[in-house]
This record gives C-alpha cells, structure tokens and sequence, in this order.
C-alpha cells in the first residue's frame, strides 16, 4: 500500500490522482483568473480514468456514460433478472473499505428510502482492485431545469413539479439521508403517458463518500463544473462546518426554486470563477441574491424576453408572478443562517403549494390583510 499522499500547499490529504488538493487547485486556477467561458473543461490528468473491466459483483458494464480520474459511471445490466443501473465506480481508494463500511451502516436507510420521486439504490461494494462501486436505479431523464425550458412549462407547472421535488427530498430526510449535492443534474426528469415525473438521484450518497460537498461539485479531476457552483450553500463553503444537513438540502432547493423561475441561479457562475475561492466564498456566505422577480427584470431585453417565452408568458407579467409570495418563500430558502431557512424540505413545499392554491404565506400584517380582502371578496 503506498504512502498517503499529501497536498503540497496545506498538506491535507489528497484524493484520487489529482497533484493538490480542491481547495488548492480552486485556489492556484481561479487566482490566475479561472478559465475564459470559451475555454472549456481542463484537460486531464496524465492518469486518466481507471480501466473498467466488462464485470463488476453480479453487473455487466455496458456503456460508458461520463469518466473522470477519480470515477468512472456507465450503464449496467444487473444479472438475472436484466434491471438497467447506473454503476459509479471511483478509482483505487486507501480508504476504500472504510467507505464500504460507511455504505453498509447507511444500507437500510439507503434501501429503505423507496418513494416515487427518488431513484433507488441498489447496491455497493468494493471490486477485486479496490475500488468503492455503487449501484442506483438508471433513470432516463434529463434536468429538470432543460426540460421546463424545452417544453415551455408556464410558472404554475413548474412549481407543480418542483413541490414533487419537496416532496421526494422530505421523504429522503426523514429517514436520516441527505443530498448534499443537489442541482439541476440531480433531479432528471422525463415525459410519459400520464405527464412529466420528477426523479432525484444519488440521495444519501455524498455521506456515504464522506468527502466535503465542495469537492465532489467544484472538481471532477477534468475541471471546473460551472454549472453547480450556484447551488453550494453558505456552510458547505465553510471549513469549520464539518456536518451539513437536511438545511443545506433546502438551501440548494431554493436555489432550483430561484432557476425555474428566473432561469438563472442566484450567483452567477462566471462571476464567481472570476473573483478566485476567497471572493467566491465572500460572495456565497455574505451577499444577498436578488428578489426572483427583481432579477428578472434585470435580465436585459433579449433575456428577459427569452425566459418569459419559456414560461409561456409576458415580461410584465412574469415580474408580476414572482413579485411577493414567491421572492418571500425563495429568499428564505437561500437564508445565509441554517436556523433562518425552512425548517424542512417539507415545508418550502407547503409553502410552494400554498400559492398554488392562492392562500399568501407571508408572515405578519400583509398576510392578514391579504386573506381579509379575499375573504371580503368571497
């Protein structure tokens, strides 16, 4: 077993093939000015992805979907019995066993978590070269976020579907299971003869892994994820915060609440590549995102005009839509403070599903003179 490697620049202990750790390389990229939107992801490491063999337990590896060096995920066929999977398979770990042990105390809670909007997993362990393999449910769908804006889902629907989410998360976090990497790629969705179904993947597995959300979003061995750089939470960004919990799972659902309804995330990616990890972390933990209807507004003409088209709706009244209720319950889903968001996946639903129905949700005065006047109009 060779010697545990270590970062060059703060000396934690490395993962996988990578020459320093997360942070570092976070740190040594975006200092130098992060790379250019054109330039693409970063090339590779000498390493490259492990090679796969044909079997792994009772599975039978049929395609190749995405590789990295410290993973490599493809399409499976269980056998007997034919069920298609998605197998994760991380590269050769020291602690790859440590990480078994760490799935079969959370196997129950993982095989338990049966629900409608969840993918199921199936199985884990550990192949002959030591690698930690995973097995969950394939789900053949795309984010939730491209499909709205493919099919041109009005506000309504949207949140129609994103209380499904909720609901999904809830039932997960009951069971003592969080995401801790929730976005748009997490939660797939797919058209069928009945509607749309909203699936979320890989729930419970970032604790299992044991790493720091931060570096399974920010780092993939093939570069920067832009994409998820929005969802991170304040505390997942925080090194003294060693236990993110089922809030950090309601701050990333107030970030695709933000998405569905704005088209954007709450902190633009770029602009948080662009100020190195101290600004970003600055920008996360300590700036407030804009209302969702006021960051619309905001979006310039041709933008505005483009998202209000996919929502099957006016500029006008788009703004209109999300002025009130929906800012109010998106903002404090994206509370800074764990303390100060929903209580629940759960409850951001109930709230998403109380203006549905058209009763306001806003606490205080305003609430009250708004059912007054409803009621008055009744």
């Amino acid at each position: 077993m060779e010697d545990e490697r270590r970062c060059p620049r703060c000396g934690a202990t490395l993962l996988g093939a990578s020459d320093a750790c997360v942070r570092c390389l976070l740190a040594l990229g975006l200092e130098a000015g992060g790379p250019s939107p054109e330039a693409g992801p970063a090339p590779a490491s000498s390493a490259g992805p492990p090679a796969m063999p044909e079997r792994i337990g009772r599975f039978r590896l049929l395609d190749v979907l995405s590789a990295g060096d410290t993973s490599t995920v493809s399409l499976a066929e269980e056998e007997p019995g034919g069920r298609r999977v998605v197998l994760r398979v991380l590269s050769p770990r020291e602690d790859a066993h440590e990480i078994l042990s760490r799935f079969e105390a959370e196997r129950d809670a993982l095989l338990s978590a049966r629900h409608p909007g969840l993918a199921s997993v199936v199985d884990g362990g550990v192949s002959e070269e030591g690698c930690p393999w995973f097995a969950t449910e394939w789900v053949p769908g795309v984010p939730l976020t491209e499909l709205c804006d493919r099919k041109r889902l009005t506000v309504r629907q949207r949140l129609g579907l994103f209380v499904e989410v909720c609901e999904a998360i809830e039932h997960g976090n009951a069971r003592g299971l969080a995401h801790l990497n929730l976005q748009p790629g997490k939660v797939l969705a797919t058209e069928e003869a009945d509607g749309i179904r909203v699936r979320v993947i890989d729930l419970g597995l970032a604790r299992v892994l044991d790493r720091r959300p931060t570096e399974q979003v920010l780092y993939s061995g093939r570069g920067l994820l832009e994409g998820t750089l929005g969802y991170l939470s304040p505390e997942q960004l925080d090194p003294a915060d060693l236990a993110p919990d089922a809030r950090t799972d309601v701050y990333a659902l107030g970030a695709l609440l933000y998405e569905l309804l704005v088209g954007v995330t709450p902190f633009d990616s770029r602009r948080l590549l662009r100020k190195g990890w101290a600004g970003m972390s600055r920008i996360i933990q300590q700036e407030s995102p804009e209302p969702p209807s006021r960051r619309v507004a905001g979006l310039g003409n041709i933008r505005l005009s483009e998202v209000s088209a996919q929502r099957r709706t006016e500029a006008r009244r788009l703004v209109r839509e999300l002025r009130g209720d929906l800012d109010w319950i998106t903002l404090k889903a994206l509370e800074k403070e764990p303390s100060r968001r929903h209580a629940s996946a759960g409850g951001l639903g109930f709230d998403v599903r109380q203006v549905l129905d058209g009763e306001p949700v806003e606490p205080g005065l305003r609430a009250l003179g708004r059912r007054l006047l409803r009621a008055v109009r009744r």
